[in-house]
């Protein structure tokens, strides 16, 4: 059996997709990083890493292309731990609406069109971020109830939107635009980006110099967007493991926290009292874990007793084989709260 030293030091220090695989050849997780040699050098420091038999990769040319990839892999193979971001409808879709004239690109939590396309599942800000770089890129609306108007919307005018309800593009045009979007969606920007600068080079060859320098706007403007969405990404991702180091500092823990949750009590009136528990997976709310556990066992209004109970049917009852234990677990309230939590 190959040690984790070596699968480690076969893999590149590059940006790309990686493909786990245990034993028997089975792709069980997902992942994509700017580093690959590093994170499967961090898999091999969690639960995951008696799992670990091989590593396939995938190498992109950006964070984009291996963003965009990833979640195209694990909606293709449904990894047995990409837990996150199956079967969850905290995490949306990119979809176009291939049914219509002129398809709208927009944000789904459900797959149940069968003449829609969808792409993803992203989590939420990177869903509408890709948004907003696709129709900056191919003009394609958002507009829930097309119609054709006197005057375009706002969209037309910052320019996320080519305004066919004006009839300022017509259907072909449209439609190759809406292939192009389909192809960046499903592999990235790097084709895309291939095909204009070969356009731009034989522009220039038959000294069409007008199209070229047009051409040559359109890469620039969109290198520009795709720059500004993985550093806007990139910073998010940064704040939030900030954070989890924060956290793993202030409760002198030996890793970065993964999985926290939060215990609170709500009290409606002299007799109806509610537990809640909410999750966060990766410094984000994980919502497909949230709980809510209504009170029957203390004599109400009684927090201290609640606490008690919720913490143990969470943890002793049938959540404790279904849920992970956390790393970190938060309880709303005061030493009494706490101590009722810590006896449970």
């Amino acid at each position: 059996m190959v040690s984790s030293k070596e699968i480690v030091s076969a893999l590149p220090d590059l940006c790309g997709v990686y493909l786990i695989k245990d034993s028997t050849g089975n792709i069980i997780y997902i992942g994509k990083s700017n580093s690959i040699k590093k994170r499967i050098s961090t898999h091999f420091r969690t639960k995951l890493a008696d799992k670990i038999a091989s590593v396939d990769y995938i190498l992109t040319e950006s964070e984009l292309s291996a963003l965009i990839l990833e979640a195209s892999l694990i909606k293709k193979y449904k990894p047995k731990y990409n837990v996150s971001m199956r079967d969850d409808k905290q995490y949306p879709f990119v979809m176009l609406t291939m049914s219509e004239d002129f398809p709208m690109l927009t944000i789904s939590r459900k797959v149940d069109d069968e003449k829609s396309v969808y792409f993803g599942p992203y989590k939420s800000l990177t869903a509408r971020m890709l948004i907003k770089v696709v129709s900056k890129i191919f003009g394609l609306r958002s507009c829930a109830n097309f119609k054709k108007r006197a005057q375009p919307c706002l969209n037309y005018y910052i320019k996320r939107c080519s305004a066919p309800c004006i009839d300022n593009i017509s259907k072909k045009e449209y439609w190759i635009n809406v292939k192009k979007a389909i192809d960046f969606l499903s592999h990235g920007p790097e084709q895309l980006l291939k095909e204009l600068k070969s356009e731009m080079d034989k522009a220039s060859r038959n000294m069409d110099f007008e199209r070229a320098a047009k051409l040559r706007d359109n890469i620039h403007s969109i290198e520009k967007m795709i720059s500004r969405f993985e550093n806007r990404y990139t910073k998010q991702k940064r704040k939030d493991l900030e954070s989890l180091n924060e956290l793993q500092k202030i409760f002198s823990l030996k890793k970065t926290p993964k999985r926290i949750e939060a215990i609170d009590i709500s009290n409606i009136g002299k007799d109806n009292t509610v537990g809640s528990l909410v999750v966060f997976l990766d410094g984000a709310p994980y919502k497909n874990n949230y709980r809510r556990f209504k009170i029957r066992t203390a004599k109400l209004p009684n927090d201290v007793a609640a606490i008690y109970e919720v913490v143990t049917r969470r943890y002793s009852g049938s959540l404790k084989d279904k849920f992970p234990f956390p790393d970190i677990l938060l309880i709303d309230g005061g030493t009494a709260q706490l101590n009722s939590a810590m006896q449970a």
